[in-house]
């Protein structure tokens, strides 16, 4: 199942409220990821369950987790992003499924341009490739600085999936508002969650 994510500056005016179900559909797998979503300090993030199998993707503005934008051309900034990958492998820090027992079973992160053809890119495809880990078949270079981040979980009680704990902007301070979509046991909707709303419920 590939995910996209469309998180451009009309979910929150679509929204409305926080946590109002959408009232226009919410975007399928198979939907481009927005080449306008590009909002510093804001990312977004899609949350999809199909059966056993809970997709997540992450796109942000690469400045909301390094601090720069660009190909990293310090020691400095090869050091963030290092940082920022180790965090976003940490996926036990980043969701919380609570009852429904969801597993980790693949992730990629794609820095993009940031670190296209340094060592550290080198080094982190390296790892994906021993790791086995998802790799995103839509790669390609983007027009702005954006990292994309994909999990992969199977979940042992997908029906007890009523909510999520999500700690993304506890870990880069640079995301003041994350805009959610997401799809789940045949619900969808919207919300914003920011560092006084980190719990998603679907509903």
């Amino acid at each position: 199942m590939t995910l996209g994510i469309a998180a451009d500056a009309g979910i929150a005016a679509a929204q409305g409220r926080h946590g109002d179900r959408a009232k226009t559909p919410v975007p399928t797998m198979s939907a481009a990821v927005s080449q306008e979503a590009h909002a510093h300090g804001s990312a977004g993030l899609l949350v999809a369950l199909e059966g056993e199998q809970l997709e997540i993707e992450l796109l942000s503005p690469a400045v909301n987790l390094l601090g720069f934008e660009g190909a990293a051309s310090s020691p400095e900034q090869q050091s963030a992003i290092l940082n920022a990958r180790d965090k976003l492998q940490d996926t036990k820090k980043l969701f919380q499924t609570g009852a429904a027992q969801c597993r980790l079973k693949g992730h990629h992160v794609d820095f993009g341009e940031s670190i296209t053809g340094s060592e550290v890119d080198r080094g982190n495809r390296a790892a994906e490739e021993n790791g086995g880990k998802h790799h995103d078949q839509h790669h390609q270079a983007r027009p702005h600085s954006d990292i994309r981040a994909s999990y992969r979980y199977r979940c042992e009680r997908p029906q007890e999936l009523d909510s999520m704990w999500i700690q993304l902007q506890g870990r880069f301070p640079g995301i003041q508002s994350l805009q959610v979509q997401w799809i789940v046991n045949g619900r969808q909707g919207m919300a914003t969650l920011d560092d006084a709303r980190t719990h998603l419920v679907f509903k």
